[in-house]
């Protein structure tokens, strides 16, 4: 099934019209006339839709059925920033697809400046969307710190990688909750301290140190998992 990000869809009417952006992305996908396809508009509805084509240009879609689909546990990411940038939207675009519904990629002590923009960042957070099916649009944004990223996630409860940590268990993921990942270097011991204030939950996972993004992926999987 091929999904169409158009988050101006009106589902009360039918033929749905076709931003210039979703008529693209549907000829990209060459789909026949009367062919089934799936609109997504990032706040939670999924439209069984057809399309409709004029010779090869599509002209609208039309309407069979929306699910509204509920946003679920809250799953949030705090990540440092990373030297890298495909490194960085790597770890974006698969938080995404990995059910997280908040993204912050974060300052912290040692990271480097953002080498892309907070509009890139949307923009890679947009296609994973869109690639995995998710019927909500991740909230992505940039913190100045730690303690702000942690200011935004109050609430929720704070999972941490660390090699001393404790074996994961399902009584962790019960309720909103976020995972850290430290930027290139790791965390400092003032942003240790931040997390301990927050009574953060300490995870090990696996035996080797993993990469930024390769953490963040590990972690979100072991949410999924106990979830």
């Amino acid at each position: 099934m091929d999904y169409i990000y158009l988050p101006t869809a009106n589902f009360a009417a039918s033929p749905i019209e076709l931003s210039s952006a979703a008529r693209q992305h549907m000829a990209a996908l060459r789909l026949r006339d009367n062919e089934p396809v799936t609109i997504l508009n990032g706040k939670g509805a999924v439209a069984r839709c057809r399309a409709r084509l004029h010779g090869r240009n599509p002209v609208g879609l039309e309407l069979d059925h929306v699910d509204i689909v509920d946003r679920g546990i809250p799953l949030g990411v705090i990540v440092g920033i990373l030297d890298n940038r495909d490194r960085q939207e790597f770890a974006v675009e698969k938080a995404v697809e990995l059910g997280a519904d908040t993204i912050l990629v974060t300052a912290m002590e040692r990271s480097s400046h953002l080498r892309s923009p907070l509009t890139r960042l949307v923009a890679k957070a947009e296609a994973a969307m869109v690639q995995s099916g998710r019927a909500w649009m991740p909230r992505v944004d940039v913190c100045r710190s730690i303690s702000e990223a942690l200011v935004r996630m109050d609430g929720y409860n704070i999972l941490v990688g660390d090699a001393q940590g404790s074996q994961p268990q399902p009584d962790d993921v019960v309720g909103p909750v976020a995972v850290v990942v430290g930027p290139e270097g790791g965390l400092t011991a003032y942003e240790i301290e931040q997390l301990v204030q927050r009574r953060c939950t300490s995870w090990r996972i696996g035996q080797a140190r993993l990469r930024a993004e390769t953490a963040a992926i590990a972690m979100l999987a072991t949410v999924a998992a106990l979830r």
